[in-house]
């Protein structure tokens, strides 16, 4: 029982929701301005229901036996008298719906008219001069009256590259495996700016329908509001997973809001997205070391993930390589081509011995993935730093410099001819203290005595000459 009242509560709501529908409403008033609004109303609504909840201050007369007859809309046109208006001999509310392109007279009376979801209707001041009325008000197609949160364009990217054959109307959209896919959409607030109406709490929101192992993507831009005049471009970002089938998928652009008054806007944007998939296609998913930088003599951990995207099973053979690095990888594999086997993908850490005597530098590794007639290529960069060797080396000659007559391991100091360039200089200076004087010394000592002695018998011959005089 308690489920047959819940299932019945259910059906008036769902009849409820599917039984409400948009009406437009254009007015011309005798001063020649037009007022437009949209209303949201059920399916048995009324004329003077629609008007009732619009923007509009209408005044009604009384109800009769035809009903209520429109008096006045904004305090233009007759006053009441009871169940009457006091008709003006000249003019009186005319009212139409919109007919195609035209204004047609409406057939019943204005309390009469019951609901039509995208109905426009009309009134204007009409004369009694001639029927039906001459007078009309200006042609609004229900678009220009109730669509006023209006989807202004749609740019669609794949990986960075616009795609043509789409705009805000919808397209085909062609993606492949890992592929970025990115939705600019600028949408705008039709609403003049005399009328002042916000368009309020927009959402945009976007589903890719099933592509993820039978799951939606969604994404959903933060809600905004638009003033009269006003746009605004958000973005709808998507990535096509790796693991994915080769078909075609709904993608479903919403966008909703409300202006200020309780309408609602809501609409909805079409797009087909199809995954294509080469015969034969792997591509390395991952090829990177855990540390790019690493010490000599200490090894490398160099991660890879190769990924089956073609629609053929695949016999694979795996190639790394460095000559400078002494490296020369092998390995040879099979990949399953359904996306959602274990075996579509091979994964794999290598750790690299590298060794103690290279040279500090960058080197590049080279990969390759040979399968049927086609291969896949691709580097990675390793840094491979010397520096704590270099450190520990400058120590050892540093002490060895500061301690002249014994080296580390105890044994005599090396020639100059053997000693690195930085410490012969020093090594030298140090060694020649305390030795005997060379050929080259002695010569210059000679010299200098020399000269003394001829300084000396000059001054005993000047003073010889000075006592004979």
């Amino acid at each position: 029982m308690k489920k047959c009242i819940v299932y019945l509560v259910l059906i008036v709501c769902l009849t409820g929701i599917t039984n409400a529908v948009n009406v437009g409403i254009v007015v011309e008033f005798p001063d020649n301005s037009v007022k437009t609004d949209c209303v949201s109303v059920s399916a048995s609504a009324s004329g003077y229901d629609i008007l009732q909840q619009s923007t509009f201050d209408v005044t009604w007369s009384d109800a009769g036996v035809f009903g209520r007859s429109l008096c006045k809309i904004n305090g233009f046109g007759d006053e009441v008298s009871g169940t009457v208006c006091e008709w003006d001999p000249d003019y009186f509310w005319a009212f139409y719906i919109l007919d195609g392109d035209g204004w047609g007279l409406a057939p019943v009376g204005t309390s009469s008219y019951n609901a039509v979801d995208k109905d426009v209707i009309g009134f204007i001041r009409a004369g009694f001069a001639s029927w039906p009325p001459i007078e009309k008000p200006p042609v609004k197609t229900y678009e220009q009256v109730c669509e006023k949160l209006n989807v202004k364009n749609i740019k669609v990217y794949v990986d960075g590259k616009k795609e043509s054959g789409t705009d805000e109307n919808g397209g085909k959209i062609n993606v492949i495996p890992g592929s970025e896919l990115e939705l600019k959409i600028s949408v705008e607030n039709l609403y003049d700016k005399d009328d002042k109406i916000d368009i309020e709490n927009i959402v945009i929101e976007g589903i890719l329908e099933s592509i993820s192992d039978g799951k939606d993507l969604k994404d959903e831009a933060s809600d905004f509001n638009l003033a009269p005049g006003r746009d605004k471009e958000v973005s709808l970002k998507f990535n096509i997973p790796l693991e994915v089938e080769e078909d075609n998928y709904d993608l479903t652009i919403t966008v909703e809001g409300e202006n200020e008054n309780g309408f609602s806007y809501s609409k909805e944007i079409e797009f087909e997205v199809e995954v294509d998939k080469e015969k034969h296609d792997i591509i390395f998913n991952k090829l990177k070391f855990s540390n790019d930088n690493v010490e000599c003599g200490k090894p490398a951990i160099l991660e890879v993930d190769a990924v089956n995207f073609g629609i053929n099973d695949e016999d694979v053979k795996l190639a790394i390589s460095n000559q400078e690095l002494g490296i020369n990888i092998r390995e040879s594999f099979k990949l399953n081509k359904d996306p959602f086997a274990k075996d579509n993908s091979f994964s794999k850490s290598y750790s690299i011995k590298l060794p103690a005597n290279i040279n500090p530098g960058t080197y590049t590794l080279f990969a390759g993935l040979s399968y049927g007639d086609k291969i896949e290529s691709s580097t990675v960069k390793l840094n491979v730093e010397c520096n704590d060797l270099n450190d520990k080396n400058s120590e050892e000659m540093q002490s060895t410099t500061n301690n002249p007559t014994k080296s580390k391991n105890n044994n005599p100091l090396p020639t100059t001819e053997t000693m690195p360039t930085k410490i012969v200089g020093t090594a030298t200076s140090t060694a020649t203290e305390g030795k005997k004087l060379s050929n080259k010394g002695i010569l210059m000592a000679g010299v200098f005595v020399g000269e003394i002695m001829l300084l000396i018998g000059g001054v005993v011959l000047f003073a010889c000459l000075l006592k004979k005089s």
